[in-house]
């Protein structure tokens, strides 16, 4: 599989450019659909919905991520990262614009679900698989400073969507945000280019000189895409990912609903949601710059921990100073793993198809993110409240902390 469209002269500079381009349209798109938790309440009050049949949306929007990630990835790696990624800015905002106009719950799972789920997938592929291969070095800062855009983004995307909801209700609040992410994703896309072919060679030679990382691909021996997807260190690395999205998509849907129901307001709720996305913008780039230094695995590995721990802390949250605590830590973790992932798949396989792998990891470690939100909510619908999914959550990240480390002797 090769990167057929043609490569414009850029200047040396331009990587970090990409860099920007990655965190604005990256954080926009997932900033509103990480927004999803303010309009919980009030959407599935108006549509008489359980929290279990809301909880369905999400759900449906990750399976629709998940299957449709490897799709995009081998587009954008076969001919055209910046037309992937306008396409799905297009999807995005339909989906979001047609989710105001439901009236049941089936229209929901169906606009919410496979409208903006299948542009979902189209965002992370092309980006992730661009900005790596624009990196001979600092891959990892680079990464985590495209990855740290979700959380900038939340800061002002959370706030806005629960002023929105309050002062026009959840409808207008949907068809803003299709406004905003047609705007910016789609304008943003048209400035993505491709790096000089000569970044793929020295990219590879960078990456076998890291201290006890050995390339698995190298140009001269490079496996097909799917031979990569089938090896051993790539099951692994989705095993990761599912554990770490599993954690997170629970917490982005249902952290609003837990902290009202220990009577702090939605204000208040917004307001730590925001805290989880700026600090979890230091963690990333911050664990970018860490993942760098002692290594991706190391820094995988604390992170995971921090998160079990976050979420155990969250279990006994009843007042503000306590979520206030989660949101610092949960963010930190949140942000510390997610370069991880991306920076080691890019150490050890072949840079030309980065797209298309990053694409299948959503594929098998994305289903966390569709098993979370169902998980939780089918939880508290029958015992009333978040224990059980939590705890769960937390057992899980303690055992994936160390799988890192059996990529690493496996190779």
């Amino acid at each position: 599989m090769t990167i057929n469209h043609s490569r414009e002269k850029v200047p040396s500079y331009y990587g970090w450019v990409i860099t920007g381009l990655f965190a604005v349209t990256f954080g926009i798109a997932w900033s509103t659909l990480s927004s999803f938790g303010i309009f919980f309440k009030p959407l599935s009050t108006e549509l008489e919905l359980s929290r279990t049949l809301a909880s369905l949306a999400p759900s449906f929007t990750w399976i629709a991520i998940n299957f449709s990630a490897p799709l995009w990835g081998i587009v954008a790696d076969r001919w055209n990262a910046r037309l992937v990624t306008i396409i799905c800015g297009v999807l995005i905002g339909t989906g979001w614009f047609l989710s105001s106009t439901i009236t049941s719950g089936w229209q929901l799972y169906l606009f919410f679900g496979c409208f903006l789920g299948i542009g979902m997938g189209g965002i992370g592929p092309p980006l992730v698989g661009l900005t790596s291969r624009w990196f001979t070095h600092n891959r990892g800062f680079a990464l985590g400073i495209g990855f740290a855009g979700l959380g900038i983004a939340i800061t002002f995307m959370s706030p806005l969507a629960r002023w929105l909801v309050e002062t026009y209700g959840w409808r207008t609040g949907m068809q803003d945000f299709a406004f905003i992410t047609w705007a910016v994703i789609v304008i943003g896309a048209l400035f993505l280019k491709q790096p000089p072919e000569s970044n793929l060679l020295s990219t590879s030679q960078a990456d076998s000189s890291h201290a006890g990382v050995q390339p698995i691909d190298t140009p001269k021996t490079a496996r097909s895409a799917m031979q990569s997807i089938w090896s051993i260190s790539f099951l692994l690395l989705s095993f990761m990912w599912f554990a770490s999205t599993l954690a997170i998509s629970q917490v982005v849907v249902h952290f609003v609903p837990r902290a009202t129901d220990v009577g702090l307001s939605a204000a208040q709720a917004a307001l730590i949601l925001s805290i989880v996305g700026i600090v979890s913008s230091i963690g990333k780039a911050g664990g970018g710059i860490l993942g760098d230094k002692i290594g991706p695995e190391m820094a995988f590995c604390l992170s995971m921990l921090l998160k079990a721990a976050a979420l155990i802390w969250l279990l006994f949250a009843t007042s503000f100073w306590m979520f206030f605590i989660f949101g610092v830590a949960f963010g930190l973790a949140w942000g510390g793993f997610t370069p991880q992932v991306a920076n080691i798949m890019g150490r050890i396989f072949d840079l030309r198809h980065m797209s298309t792998l990053y694409g299948a990891l959503w594929l098998g470690g994305g289903m966390g993110s569709v098993v979370g939100p169902l998980l939780a909510g089918w939880a508290f619908d029958v015992s009333g409240s978040y224990i059980f999914s939590f705890s769960a959550n937390a057992v899980v990240c303690i055992l994936v902390a160390g799988l890192p480390f059996l990529i690493r002797k496996a190779n």
